[in-house]
């Protein structure tokens, strides 16, 4: 076969590269008897170059030529078949199809010169992993495909789809530079659809750093060509569009693109669970709650494929938002606060590092703290006894969008964090606008941008000496600001970084020049005081 049909590779090449565009379009059942025909041709290929190597009948072709031709025959038969998978029309196989693709890919590590094929596999299965809402396998996957640089564009989709990741785990300039590197030249000349879907993830951080304008006439160009350049294209439009709308907390407008991304992608099982997850909460704001229960039942029945260790915690937050519509607090809270110890419990994307990034939910686990403090700034005494965990949940997301530099976000945040201490911000809003701060670990643009640092927040709380907070030190206000707020002496010293015995000595000077008895009456005289009149 290796002789008689030397045209065999270039044709089954050529069926490689439609399988993996159709699989990535979302065209499910395209050229069904093509895919099938080119893998029983490389079958017989593959079959035949492996015994002529057994029997070592090389003949006049150099040994490591053979070996060669083994490889692009295995590798090719594993990859269109893996896209044969993917392409079905069942989604509930998807898990199935996943142990699939692991067979293939250890299979070629036994056979020489295939690793660009095992990265090809590796590059699909992150792929749907991303999809199926498992950044952590799919950043394994997926960052193999940074090292190789073939012209295909399958890698450069693939490329896209790490940038995504990196944008979820709240890593936005890493996701910058990965779509950069993928949209290459081929953006320039729109030669590629995978390369304007990789220009438009990488636009997902300027627009998620409320600077759309520099971007806006790029996106102009594209959405001119959304319906010629296909179906991957239109439904990046809608997801960079539905980002822009959360931002702005624009939930009606969040919801209808969303809800074009799913139109644009097939179904919901090629929207991905991230999307899912925004719309879930962008449904619940813009008061269209009636959304959730059939996305719920979708998952179940596992038309909207979900990654098995993932799909409890999705679940739970689609109940916490029905309970909250139900007038249920206490079991929403429940709901929120399962998924936020999920999340804080799983290891990071990267084994190097040495702090949890979420499982790569970072942005997700943000946006849940979000969640939590609008549901208690709702029933403020049916979950009083979480404020002091909801303030360092949006403590929390404050620090990470002040890290990306969204100022958008970082308002969320900070107006989530004025509901419950208004004695905190109605202070510093009585002395002027609160100072700002460059957000230093964003490095790469030079347009200006604005921070609210919480640390400087509570700076310029507690430096107000007047009223009831007057004669005590510097950390004798911390603390009983803190008091105030409902803070415990174990998680006053964790936030201010000192020992436990230490905030005990600043509370019992605190009382004492207070003249009372019990942190109740700190918490009563500085709730019931003004500060500076």
């Amino acid at each position: 076969m290796a002789v008689e049909d030397p045209a065999a590779l270039i044709y089954a090449h050529a069926v490689g590269l439609v399988s993996a565009q159709l699989g990535i379009s979302g065209l499910p059942g395209r050229a069904k008897a093509v895919k099938l025909a080119a893998i029983r041709l490389l079958t017989l290929q593959e079959e035949h170059v492996s015994q002529l190597l057994e029997e070592d009948r090389c003949g006049s072709l150099p040994r490591a030529a053979l070996e060669w031709e083994r490889a692009q025959a295995a590798g090719l038969r594993a990859f269109i078949s893996v896209w044969r998978e993917f392409d079905g029309r069942d989604p509930r196989r998807s898990h199935k199809v996943q142990e699939d693709v692991s067979r293939e890919i250890q299979r070629l590590q036994s056979i020489p010169h295939s690793r660009i094929f095992e990265v090809g596999l590796r590059a699909a299965r992150g792929a749907r992993l991303r999809q199926l809402g498992d950044p952590a396998g799919a950043y394994a996957d997926l960052s193999s495909v940074t090292t190789v640089s073939p012209d295909v564009p399958f890698l450069t989709y693939a490329k896209a789809q790490l940038a995504q990741v990196l944008f979820m785990a709240g890593r936005w300039e890493e996701s910058q530079d990965v779509a950069a590197s993928a949209a290459d030249r081929a953006l320039l000349g729109r030669e590629d659809a995978t390369a304007l879907v990789a220009y438009l993830t990488w636009a997902l951080v300027p627009v998620s750093r409320g600077r759309y304008d520099e971007v806006a006439p790029m996106v102009s160009e594209i959405t001119a060509v959304r319906k010629d350049a296909g179906v991957l294209v239109a439904a990046s439009l809608e997801r960079l569009h539905a980002w822009k709308a959360m931002v702005e907390a624009d939930h009606e407008q969040a919801v209808k693109h969303l809800l074009r991304l799913r139109d644009e992608s097939g179904g919901w099982w090629n929207v991905g669970t991230d999307s899912i997850l925004l719309l879930i909460r962008a449904a619940h704001y813009a008061g269209l709650g009636s959304l959730i229960p059939p996305l719920q039942r979708l998952i179940w029945r596992g038309d909207c494929p979900v990654s098995i260790k993932f799909q409890d915690t999705v679940i739970d937050y689609m109940e916490a938002f029905q309970a909250w519509e139900s007038h249920d607090p206490t079991e929403a809270m429940r709901r929120f606060l399962r998924v936020y110890e999920w999340l804080d419990a799983a290891p990071p994307i990267h084994s190097v590092q040495q702090v949890s990034e979420c499982g790569g939910h970072r942005l997700f686990q943000a946006f849940n703290f979000l969640d939590m403090g609008a549901l208690i700034s709702a029933y403020p005494h049916e979950l009083k006894r979480h404020r002091a965990t909801v303030i360092d949940g949006l403590e929390r997301s404050a620090a990470l969008f002040t890290s990306v530099g969204s100022p958008g976000l970082l308002k969320l945040a900070v107006e989530q964090l004025s509901v419950l201490r208004p004695r905190l911000t109605s202070t510093a809003a009585r002395r002027g606008p609160l100072r700002v701060q460059k957000s230093a670990p964003v490095q790469a643009s030079t347009a200006p941008r604005t921070a609210i640092s919480m640390n400087t927040v509570r700076t310029e709380i507690v430096g107000e000496v007047a009223g009831p907070l007057e004669g005590l030190s510097a950390r004798e206000r911390q603390v009983a600001v803190l008091i105030a707020d409902g803070w415990t002496n174990r998680e006053m010293a964790e936030d201010l970084g000192v020992s436990v015995r230490t905030v005990d000595f600043h509370v019992r000077n605190a009382l004492t020049k207070f003249d009372v008895t019990s942190r109740h009456e700190i918490r009563h005289r500085l709730r019931e005081g003004s500060c500076g009149n």
